[in-house]
Protein backbone atom coordinates (compact mmCIF):
# COMPACT_ATOMS: atom_id res chain seq x y z
CA UNK A 1 0.00 0.00 0.00
CA UNK A 2 1.21 3.53 -0.60
CA UNK A 3 1.38 6.52 1.95
CA UNK A 4 -0.96 8.39 0.86
CA UNK A 5 0.89 11.38 2.73
CA UNK A 6 3.53 11.04 0.32
CA UNK A 7 4.17 14.02 -1.62
CA UNK A 8 4.56 13.33 -4.93
CA UNK A 9 7.82 15.05 -6.64
CA UNK A 10 7.14 16.38 -10.67
CA UNK A 11 10.10 16.06 -12.70
CA UNK A 12 9.46 18.67 -14.74
CA UNK A 13 8.69 21.27 -12.16
CA UNK A 14 12.06 20.64 -10.67
CA UNK A 15 13.61 21.46 -13.69
CA UNK A 16 12.28 24.80 -13.76
CA UNK A 17 12.74 25.33 -10.01
CA UNK A 18 16.52 25.03 -10.56
CA UNK A 19 16.08 27.78 -13.27
CA UNK A 20 14.30 30.16 -10.94
CA UNK A 21 13.07 29.30 -7.01
CA UNK A 22 10.22 31.64 -7.94
CA UNK A 23 8.71 29.34 -10.59
CA UNK A 24 5.30 27.83 -9.31
CA UNK A 25 5.32 29.82 -6.37
CA UNK A 26 1.95 31.85 -6.57
CA UNK A 27 0.57 30.62 -9.71
CA UNK A 28 -2.33 32.48 -11.74
CA UNK A 29 -5.14 30.55 -13.45
CA UNK A 30 -3.70 28.94 -16.96
CA UNK A 31 -5.11 30.47 -19.90
CA UNK A 32 -6.39 27.21 -20.99
CA UNK A 33 -6.05 23.61 -20.40
CA UNK A 34 -6.81 22.32 -23.83
CA UNK A 35 -4.02 20.54 -24.60
CA UNK A 36 -4.79 18.25 -21.56
CA UNK A 37 -8.14 18.21 -22.03
CA UNK A 38 -7.82 17.43 -25.78
CA UNK A 39 -5.55 14.09 -24.49
CA UNK A 40 -8.18 13.10 -21.87
CA UNK A 41 -10.71 12.69 -24.91
CA UNK A 42 -8.41 10.89 -26.79
CA UNK A 43 -7.96 8.48 -24.35
CA UNK A 44 -11.48 7.65 -23.56
CA UNK A 45 -12.13 6.95 -27.63
CA UNK A 46 -8.91 4.81 -27.43
CA UNK A 47 -10.65 3.09 -24.75
CA UNK A 48 -13.94 2.48 -26.18
CA UNK A 49 -12.87 1.16 -29.57
CA UNK A 50 -10.62 -1.53 -27.82
CA UNK A 51 -13.21 -2.50 -26.39
CA UNK A 52 -15.63 -2.74 -29.68
CA UNK A 53 -15.30 -5.12 -32.47
CA UNK A 54 -13.13 -3.10 -34.04
CA UNK A 55 -14.44 -2.56 -37.17
CA UNK A 56 -14.17 1.10 -39.49
CA UNK A 57 -17.77 1.35 -38.96
CA UNK A 58 -17.20 0.78 -34.82
CA UNK A 59 -14.70 3.75 -35.04
CA UNK A 60 -16.42 6.24 -36.73
CA UNK A 61 -19.46 5.84 -34.54
CA UNK A 62 -17.50 5.71 -31.60
CA UNK A 63 -15.74 9.40 -32.31
CA UNK A 64 -18.69 11.01 -34.04
CA UNK A 65 -20.77 10.99 -30.47
CA UNK A 66 -17.55 11.61 -28.13
CA UNK A 67 -16.38 14.49 -30.40
CA UNK A 68 -20.14 16.15 -31.13
CA UNK A 69 -20.25 18.87 -29.03
CA UNK A 70 -16.58 20.09 -29.96
CA UNK A 71 -15.59 22.64 -32.21
CA UNK A 72 -14.44 21.60 -35.84
CA UNK A 73 -10.87 22.78 -34.95
CA UNK A 74 -10.68 19.63 -32.35
CA UNK A 75 -12.86 17.34 -33.96
CA UNK A 76 -10.09 17.26 -36.71
CA UNK A 77 -7.44 17.40 -34.51
CA UNK A 78 -8.31 14.37 -32.42
CA UNK A 79 -9.98 12.79 -35.29
CA UNK A 80 -6.67 12.51 -36.63
CA UNK A 81 -4.96 11.50 -33.67
CA UNK A 82 -7.29 8.47 -33.53
CA UNK A 83 -6.57 7.52 -36.98
CA UNK A 84 -2.86 7.43 -36.29
CA UNK A 85 -3.60 5.01 -33.12
CA UNK A 86 -5.59 3.06 -35.12
CA UNK A 87 -2.75 2.49 -37.58
CA UNK A 88 -0.51 0.65 -34.91
CA UNK A 89 -3.25 -1.22 -32.65
CA UNK A 90 -6.18 -3.27 -32.75
CA UNK A 91 -9.11 -4.92 -30.07
CA UNK A 92 -7.80 -7.92 -31.41
CA UNK A 93 -4.21 -7.21 -30.15
CA UNK A 94 -4.84 -8.54 -27.14
CA UNK A 95 -7.03 -8.13 -23.73
CA UNK A 96 -7.37 -4.78 -22.38
CA UNK A 97 -6.39 -3.50 -19.30
CA UNK A 98 -7.73 0.00 -18.97
CA UNK A 99 -6.39 0.67 -15.65
CA UNK A 100 -2.98 -0.79 -14.97
CA UNK A 101 -0.86 0.20 -11.90
CA UNK A 102 1.00 3.40 -12.03
CA UNK A 103 5.53 2.66 -11.66
CA UNK A 104 5.84 4.53 -8.28
CA UNK A 105 8.81 4.79 -6.79
CA UNK A 106 9.66 6.12 -3.02
CA UNK A 107 12.59 7.70 -1.17
CA UNK A 108 14.30 6.04 1.38
CA UNK A 109 12.30 8.26 3.86
CA UNK A 110 8.97 7.05 2.57
CA UNK A 111 7.63 11.20 2.22
CA UNK A 112 7.50 11.51 -1.48
CA UNK A 113 7.35 9.56 -4.76
CA UNK A 114 7.55 9.85 -8.51
CA UNK A 115 5.22 8.18 -10.62
CA UNK A 116 4.61 7.70 -14.67
CA UNK A 117 0.97 7.42 -15.57
CA UNK A 118 0.04 4.68 -17.52
CA UNK A 119 -2.58 5.04 -20.22
CA UNK A 120 -3.56 1.29 -20.82
CA UNK A 121 -1.86 -2.32 -21.45
CA UNK A 122 -2.68 -5.25 -24.00
CA UNK A 123 -2.40 -8.51 -22.59
CA UNK A 124 -1.98 -10.93 -25.96
CA UNK A 125 -0.23 -14.36 -27.20
CA UNK A 126 3.48 -12.09 -27.09
CA UNK A 127 2.92 -11.17 -23.62
CA UNK A 128 2.10 -7.63 -21.96
CA UNK A 129 2.60 -4.58 -23.52
CA UNK A 130 2.15 -1.25 -21.42
CA UNK A 131 1.57 1.87 -23.61
CA UNK A 132 1.89 5.72 -23.12
CA UNK A 133 -0.38 7.96 -25.10
CA UNK A 134 1.78 10.84 -27.05
CA UNK A 135 -0.24 13.99 -28.55
CA UNK A 136 2.75 15.98 -27.72
CA UNK A 137 6.18 16.31 -28.79
CA UNK A 138 7.72 15.12 -26.11
CA UNK A 139 8.13 11.10 -25.38
CA UNK A 140 8.93 9.21 -22.46
CA UNK A 141 12.05 10.93 -20.93
CA UNK A 142 15.31 8.66 -19.67
CA UNK A 143 14.37 9.58 -15.98
CA UNK A 144 10.71 8.51 -16.63
CA UNK A 145 11.91 5.20 -18.28
CA UNK A 146 14.14 4.51 -15.29
CA UNK A 147 10.70 4.77 -12.89
CA UNK A 148 8.80 2.33 -15.24
CA UNK A 149 11.49 -0.62 -14.98
CA UNK A 150 11.72 -0.03 -11.37
CA UNK A 151 9.56 -2.57 -10.26
CA UNK A 152 11.63 -5.22 -12.06
CA UNK A 153 9.19 -6.74 -13.62
CA UNK A 154 10.04 -9.32 -16.74
CA UNK A 155 7.68 -10.03 -19.97
CA UNK A 156 6.68 -6.55 -20.02
CA UNK A 157 7.13 -4.25 -23.14
CA UNK A 158 6.87 -0.18 -22.61
CA UNK A 159 6.03 1.68 -25.64
CA UNK A 160 4.78 5.31 -26.33
CA UNK A 161 2.36 5.43 -28.81
CA UNK A 162 2.64 8.92 -30.89
CA UNK A 163 -1.10 9.74 -31.72
CA UNK A 164 0.43 12.23 -34.97
CA UNK A 165 2.11 9.85 -36.64
CA UNK A 166 0.71 6.51 -35.77
CA UNK A 167 3.81 5.22 -34.21
CA UNK A 168 5.01 2.42 -31.55
CA UNK A 169 7.93 3.51 -30.32
CA UNK A 170 9.78 1.18 -27.22
CA UNK A 171 10.68 2.46 -24.26
CA UNK A 172 14.14 1.09 -23.73
CA UNK A 173 15.62 0.76 -20.12
CA UNK A 174 18.25 3.48 -19.90
CA UNK A 175 21.72 3.71 -18.39
CA UNK A 176 22.07 4.28 -14.97
CA UNK A 177 18.29 4.32 -13.88
CA UNK A 178 18.78 3.86 -10.24
CA UNK A 179 21.25 6.93 -10.03
CA UNK A 180 18.67 9.25 -12.40
CA UNK A 181 15.81 8.40 -9.81
CA UNK A 182 18.11 9.03 -6.36
CA UNK A 183 19.48 11.95 -8.37
CA UNK A 184 15.85 13.97 -8.77
CA UNK A 185 14.81 13.25 -5.22
CA UNK A 186 18.04 15.20 -4.09
CA UNK A 187 17.33 17.60 -6.42
CA UNK A 188 14.15 18.00 -5.40
CA UNK A 189 15.49 18.13 -1.68
CA UNK A 190 18.23 20.73 -2.64
CA UNK A 191 15.44 23.40 -3.90
CA UNK A 192 13.24 22.69 -1.10
CA UNK A 193 15.74 23.58 1.81
CA UNK A 194 17.43 26.78 -0.37
CA UNK A 195 16.31 30.31 0.89
CA UNK A 196 13.76 32.07 -1.42
CA UNK A 197 16.41 34.29 -3.62
CA UNK A 198 15.15 37.35 -5.81
CA UNK A 199 13.61 35.99 -9.35
CA UNK A 200 15.73 34.16 -11.75
CA UNK A 201 14.45 35.38 -15.35
CA UNK A 202 14.93 33.28 -18.34
CA UNK A 203 13.31 31.05 -21.16
CA UNK A 204 11.39 29.30 -18.20
CA UNK A 205 8.95 32.98 -17.24
CA UNK A 206 7.01 32.29 -20.83
CA UNK A 207 5.76 28.75 -19.30
CA UNK A 208 5.59 30.24 -15.71
CA UNK A 209 2.40 30.36 -13.42
CA UNK A 210 3.84 33.01 -11.30
CA UNK A 211 4.90 35.21 -14.10
CA UNK A 212 2.19 37.49 -13.30
CA UNK A 213 3.25 37.62 -9.45
CA UNK A 214 6.31 37.18 -8.98
CA UNK A 215 7.49 40.75 -8.81
CA UNK A 216 9.91 40.03 -12.06
CA UNK A 217 7.62 41.43 -14.37
CA UNK A 218 6.02 45.46 -13.05
CA UNK A 219 2.33 45.39 -12.57
CA UNK A 220 1.28 48.56 -14.67
CA UNK A 221 -2.25 48.91 -14.23
CA UNK A 222 -4.66 48.94 -11.34
CA UNK A 223 -5.81 46.11 -9.55
CA UNK A 224 -3.65 42.66 -8.23
CA UNK A 225 -4.39 39.26 -9.85
CA UNK A 226 -5.22 36.12 -7.66
CA UNK A 227 -4.97 32.36 -8.01
CA UNK A 228 -8.50 32.52 -10.14
CA UNK A 229 -6.85 35.13 -12.56
CA UNK A 230 -6.96 33.68 -15.62
CA UNK A 231 -3.69 34.66 -17.23
CA UNK A 232 -1.92 35.07 -20.91
CA UNK A 233 1.57 35.10 -21.45
CA UNK A 234 2.69 36.62 -24.93
CA UNK A 235 6.06 36.74 -26.12
CA UNK A 236 7.27 40.11 -28.20
CA UNK A 237 6.74 37.83 -31.22
CA UNK A 238 3.59 37.21 -30.08
CA UNK A 239 2.66 41.07 -29.87
CA UNK A 240 4.21 41.10 -33.45
CA UNK A 241 2.54 38.10 -34.73
CA UNK A 242 -0.99 39.64 -33.43
CA UNK A 243 -0.99 42.77 -36.05
CA UNK A 244 -0.98 40.22 -38.69
CA UNK A 245 -3.34 37.04 -37.80
CA UNK A 246 -5.17 36.59 -34.32
CA UNK A 247 -5.33 32.82 -35.12
CA UNK A 248 -2.11 31.83 -35.00
CA UNK A 249 -1.26 33.66 -31.74
CA UNK A 250 -4.29 32.43 -30.33
CA UNK A 251 -3.90 28.96 -31.49
CA UNK A 252 -0.23 28.54 -29.43
CA UNK A 253 -0.91 30.55 -26.56
CA UNK A 254 -4.31 29.96 -25.47
CA UNK A 255 -5.30 26.80 -27.12
CA UNK A 256 -2.12 25.05 -27.38
CA UNK A 257 -2.47 23.27 -30.84
CA UNK A 258 0.18 21.66 -31.93
CA UNK A 259 2.99 23.00 -34.25
CA UNK A 260 3.02 20.90 -37.40
CA UNK A 261 6.80 22.03 -38.25
CA UNK A 262 9.13 24.90 -36.48
CA UNK A 263 10.20 26.60 -39.81
CA UNK A 264 13.45 26.48 -38.78
CA UNK A 265 16.65 26.71 -41.71
CA UNK A 266 19.80 27.98 -42.64
CA UNK A 267 18.80 31.85 -42.15
CA UNK A 268 18.08 31.14 -38.67
CA UNK A 269 20.78 28.85 -37.55
CA UNK A 270 23.39 31.79 -38.94
CA UNK A 271 21.63 34.37 -36.96
CA UNK A 272 21.44 32.47 -33.85
CA UNK A 273 25.75 31.63 -34.32
CA UNK A 274 25.94 35.65 -35.13
CA UNK A 275 23.88 36.39 -31.80
CA UNK A 276 26.08 34.35 -29.58
CA UNK A 277 29.10 35.77 -31.06
CA UNK A 278 27.41 39.15 -30.50
CA UNK A 279 26.47 38.33 -26.69
CA UNK A 280 29.94 37.16 -26.18
CA UNK A 281 31.49 40.52 -27.54
CA UNK A 282 29.29 42.92 -25.25
CA UNK A 283 29.61 40.47 -21.71
CA UNK A 284 33.28 40.63 -21.89
CA UNK A 285 33.59 36.82 -23.22
CA UNK A 286 35.72 36.02 -26.35
CA UNK A 287 34.64 36.83 -29.70
CA UNK A 288 37.53 35.33 -30.85
CA UNK A 289 36.75 31.87 -29.13
CA UNK A 290 32.86 31.89 -30.42
CA UNK A 291 34.25 32.82 -33.80
CA UNK A 292 36.82 30.29 -33.44
CA UNK A 293 33.81 27.32 -32.63
CA UNK A 294 31.38 28.90 -35.36
CA UNK A 295 34.46 28.10 -38.07
CA UNK A 296 34.72 24.77 -36.98
CA UNK A 297 31.23 23.52 -37.13
CA UNK A 298 29.37 25.28 -39.84
CA UNK A 299 30.20 25.07 -43.66
CA UNK A 300 32.13 27.80 -45.06
CA UNK A 301 29.77 29.04 -46.90
CA UNK A 302 28.03 29.90 -43.20
CA UNK A 303 31.32 30.74 -41.87
CA UNK A 304 31.91 33.52 -44.51
CA UNK A 305 28.22 34.85 -43.71
CA UNK A 306 28.89 34.42 -39.99
CA UNK A 307 31.57 36.80 -39.91
CA UNK A 308 30.52 39.50 -42.47
CA UNK A 309 27.54 40.09 -39.97
CA UNK A 310 29.94 39.99 -37.39
CA UNK A 311 32.09 42.46 -38.80
CA UNK A 312 29.21 45.21 -39.49
CA UNK A 313 28.11 44.69 -35.90
CA UNK A 314 31.99 45.99 -34.93
CA UNK A 315 31.17 48.78 -37.85
CA UNK A 316 27.62 49.92 -35.79
CA UNK A 317 29.06 49.42 -32.56
CA UNK A 318 31.98 51.57 -32.85
CA UNK A 319 29.12 54.25 -34.09
CA UNK A 320 27.69 54.08 -30.62
CA UNK A 321 30.61 54.76 -27.79
CA UNK A 322 28.32 56.26 -25.80
CA UNK A 323 26.18 53.02 -25.00
CA UNK A 324 26.74 51.31 -22.23
CA UNK A 325 25.39 47.57 -21.85
CA UNK A 326 24.19 46.32 -18.28
CA UNK A 327 22.54 42.96 -19.68
CA UNK A 328 22.61 40.90 -22.75
CA UNK A 329 19.77 38.70 -23.81
CA UNK A 330 17.79 38.75 -20.12
CA UNK A 331 14.32 38.83 -20.49
CA UNK A 332 11.73 42.20 -19.63
CA UNK A 333 7.95 42.85 -19.47
CA UNK A 334 5.40 43.85 -17.38
CA UNK A 335 1.82 42.52 -17.01
CA UNK A 336 -1.63 44.26 -16.60
CA UNK A 337 -5.13 43.46 -15.59
CA UNK A 338 -8.38 43.67 -17.74
CA UNK A 339 -11.62 42.82 -18.47
CA UNK A 340 -11.93 38.93 -19.27
CA UNK A 341 -15.32 38.56 -21.54
CA UNK A 342 -14.92 34.65 -20.84
CA UNK A 343 -14.11 34.61 -16.70
CA UNK A 344 -16.19 36.58 -14.16
CA UNK A 345 -13.55 39.35 -13.14
CA UNK A 346 -10.71 40.70 -15.00
CA UNK A 347 -7.86 38.38 -16.42
CA UNK A 348 -4.44 39.31 -16.99
CA UNK A 349 -1.89 39.36 -19.34
CA UNK A 350 2.01 39.15 -19.36
CA UNK A 351 4.51 40.35 -22.21
CA UNK A 352 7.78 39.17 -21.79
CA UNK A 353 10.83 39.81 -24.37
CA UNK A 354 14.71 38.95 -24.33
CA UNK A 355 16.35 42.16 -26.05
CA UNK A 356 19.89 41.29 -27.96
CA UNK A 357 21.03 43.88 -25.18
CA UNK A 358 19.90 46.74 -22.64
CA UNK A 359 21.78 49.20 -20.72
CA UNK A 360 21.90 53.22 -21.00
CA UNK A 361 22.21 55.80 -23.31
CA UNK A 362 23.34 58.68 -21.01
CA UNK A 363 21.98 59.08 -17.33
CA UNK A 364 18.85 59.49 -18.08
CA UNK A 365 18.45 57.90 -21.06
CA UNK A 366 17.79 54.29 -21.45
CA UNK A 367 19.02 52.12 -24.12
CA UNK A 368 17.35 48.97 -25.67
CA UNK A 369 19.42 47.26 -28.48
CA UNK A 370 18.33 44.39 -31.28
CA UNK A 371 20.34 42.56 -34.11
CA UNK A 372 18.95 42.36 -37.34
CA UNK A 373 20.69 39.57 -39.75
CA UNK A 374 18.06 38.79 -41.91
CA UNK A 375 16.44 40.61 -45.07
CA UNK A 376 14.21 42.70 -42.78
CA UNK A 377 14.13 46.37 -43.36
CA UNK A 378 12.53 47.73 -40.69
CA UNK A 379 11.30 46.54 -36.76
CA UNK A 380 8.74 44.03 -36.19
CA UNK A 381 4.55 45.34 -35.42
CA UNK A 382 5.45 46.93 -31.87
CA UNK A 383 8.18 45.53 -31.59
CA UNK A 384 10.19 49.23 -30.47
CA UNK A 385 6.91 49.74 -28.42
CA UNK A 386 7.31 46.80 -25.96
CA UNK A 387 11.23 47.32 -25.62
CA UNK A 388 10.52 51.10 -24.52
CA UNK A 389 7.56 49.81 -22.11
CA UNK A 390 9.20 47.24 -20.49
CA UNK A 391 12.45 49.65 -20.15
CA UNK A 392 10.89 51.82 -18.85
CA UNK A 393 8.71 50.41 -16.02
CA UNK A 394 11.45 48.03 -15.01
CA UNK A 395 13.90 51.02 -14.42
CA UNK A 396 10.50 52.88 -12.65
CA UNK A 397 10.27 50.09 -10.14
CA UNK A 398 14.34 49.63 -9.54
CA UNK A 399 13.66 53.56 -8.46
CA UNK A 400 15.75 55.18 -10.65
CA UNK A 401 15.23 57.95 -12.57
CA UNK A 402 14.74 58.37 -16.69
CA UNK A 403 13.56 61.04 -19.11
CA UNK A 404 12.81 58.50 -22.52
CA UNK A 405 14.08 54.99 -23.54
CA UNK A 406 16.32 54.84 -26.27
CA UNK A 407 15.41 51.62 -28.86
CA UNK A 408 18.21 50.66 -31.50
CA UNK A 409 17.47 48.59 -34.34
CA UNK A 410 21.14 47.57 -36.08
CA UNK A 411 20.07 46.41 -39.49
CA UNK A 412 23.46 43.77 -40.27
CA UNK A 413 22.66 42.40 -43.27
CA UNK A 414 22.70 45.73 -45.93
CA UNK A 415 26.64 46.54 -47.34
CA UNK A 416 26.47 49.34 -45.05
CA UNK A 417 24.93 48.46 -41.89
CA UNK A 418 22.05 50.68 -41.15
CA UNK A 419 21.22 51.56 -36.97
CA UNK A 420 17.31 52.49 -36.61
CA UNK A 421 17.12 54.66 -33.72
CA UNK A 422 13.65 55.28 -32.08
CA UNK A 423 13.15 57.39 -29.06
CA UNK A 424 10.37 57.30 -26.40
CA UNK A 425 9.84 60.37 -24.41
CA UNK A 426 6.82 59.83 -21.74
CA UNK A 427 4.36 60.86 -24.22
CA UNK A 428 5.63 57.93 -26.76
CA UNK A 429 5.21 55.85 -23.87
CA UNK A 430 1.64 56.54 -22.94
CA UNK A 431 0.52 56.18 -26.92
CA UNK A 432 2.88 52.68 -26.98
CA UNK A 433 1.12 51.19 -23.64
CA UNK A 434 -2.48 51.78 -25.52
CA UNK A 435 -1.42 49.81 -28.57
CA UNK A 436 -0.51 47.25 -25.95
CA UNK A 437 -3.07 47.03 -24.08
CA UNK A 438 -5.16 46.54 -27.43
CA UNK A 439 -3.20 43.48 -28.00
CA UNK A 440 -3.98 42.22 -24.29
CA UNK A 441 -7.13 43.12 -24.86
CA UNK A 442 -7.61 40.87 -28.01
CA UNK A 443 -5.58 38.26 -26.60
CA UNK A 444 -8.51 37.66 -23.18
CA UNK A 445 -11.05 37.80 -25.96
CA UNK A 446 -10.26 34.36 -27.36
CA UNK A 447 -12.87 31.71 -26.58
CA UNK A 448 -10.44 29.49 -24.54
CA UNK A 449 -12.95 26.23 -25.22
CA UNK A 450 -13.31 27.11 -29.13
CA UNK A 451 -10.01 27.32 -31.68
CA UNK A 452 -11.99 28.01 -34.48
CA UNK A 453 -13.26 31.37 -33.11
CA UNK A 454 -10.16 33.58 -33.48
CA UNK A 455 -10.11 34.82 -36.81
CA UNK A 456 -6.89 34.44 -39.73
CA UNK A 457 -5.50 36.82 -41.91
CA UNK A 458 -3.85 35.44 -44.86
CA UNK A 459 -0.63 36.98 -46.22
CA UNK A 460 3.12 36.68 -46.68
CA UNK A 461 3.35 35.22 -43.02
CA UNK A 462 1.23 32.41 -43.83
CA UNK A 463 4.61 30.50 -45.03
CA UNK A 464 6.40 31.19 -41.59
CA UNK A 465 3.47 29.60 -39.67
CA UNK A 466 3.86 26.66 -38.28
CA UNK A 467 0.10 26.05 -38.17
CA UNK A 468 -0.40 26.34 -41.86
CA UNK A 469 -1.71 23.40 -43.29
CA UNK A 470 -4.50 22.84 -40.43
CA UNK A 471 -5.35 26.57 -40.94
CA UNK A 472 -6.02 25.73 -44.42
CA UNK A 473 -8.94 23.17 -43.53
CA UNK A 474 -10.51 25.42 -41.46
CA UNK A 475 -10.93 28.15 -43.46
CA UNK A 476 -14.69 27.45 -44.26
CA UNK A 477 -16.65 25.12 -43.31
CA UNK A 478 -16.82 23.29 -46.83
CA UNK A 479 -13.35 22.26 -46.50
CA UNK A 480 -13.84 20.18 -43.88
CA UNK A 481 -14.56 16.89 -43.50
CA UNK A 482 -16.41 15.44 -40.05
CA UNK A 483 -14.53 13.25 -37.65
CA UNK A 484 -16.54 9.96 -38.43
CA UNK A 485 -16.01 10.61 -42.04
CA UNK A 486 -12.09 11.19 -42.07
CA UNK A 487 -11.49 8.18 -39.78
CA UNK A 488 -13.39 6.19 -42.35
CA UNK A 489 -11.52 7.25 -45.08
CA UNK A 490 -8.03 7.72 -43.59
CA UNK A 491 -6.48 4.52 -42.14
Amino acid sequence: MYDDAARKVDPWEVDQRARCDHFGKHPTKKASRAGLERWKVLADIVMEWLRSDGTDDAAAEIASNQLADFDTVTRDLIGSWFTGVRRVIHPDDGELDSDPVRPRVTDEAGGRYLTVPLIFALDGESGREEVRLVTGSRGTTPLEAAIFYSDGEEDVELFDMRASSGELTPIDPPEHGPALIEEMFEQDATLAAEPKGPPSPGLHCFLCPSAMRCGEYPLISDGSPRASTRTVTLSRSNISDLTRCERRVAWQKVHGIPKEDEREGYGSSVGSTVHEIIAAHLSGSSPKDALDAARQTCPPDQWSEIAYLFDQHLVLWDQHPALKVIAVEREIGFGGMMDDPHESGDGAVVMIGRPDANGWESETTAAVVEWRTGNVAEPYPLESEFYAVAAWEKIKAMGRALDQVAVHHHFLRPETPLCERRIFSELELIKAKKALAEAGRTALSWDPNDPSQPPYTVGDWCTTCPFENRCKRHRGDSELQSAGNEIRQIR
